[in-house]
């Protein structure tokens, strides 16, 4: 009885810690998807002949929430469309 106890206790132990870190890669996943969306938001704002389509495509590469939070101020500071291209590793237009 006793080792059936521990077991389930232990079950019980491993099961919350799943759902801590599912919890947690939920979060984590939110952010990264917030910061793409908002990098994308700037390129179609400041830079619409760019394309949402191909910023969309750039930014789901990136899986960094510090390179994200650095690209977004990058684009942010960008003067012109050229250095928006480049940030985003694209070729000029």
């Amino acid at each position: 009885m006793i080792d059936e106890l521990a077991k389930l206790k232990l079950f019980q132990e491993f099961r919350q810690e799943g759902i801590e870190e599912g919890r947690v890669e939920g979060r984590v996943e939110g952010l990264m998807k917030g910061l793409q969306e908002g990098i994308v938001n700037v390129v179609r704002v400041h830079f619409p002949s760019v394309g949402i389509t191909v910023a969309q495509q750039q930014v789901q590469q990136i899986q960094k929430e510090d390179e994200l939070n650095t690209l977004m101020t990058q684009l942010l500071m960008a003067p012109d469309e050229a250095t928006a291209r480049q940030l985003l590793g694209l070729s000029a237009a």
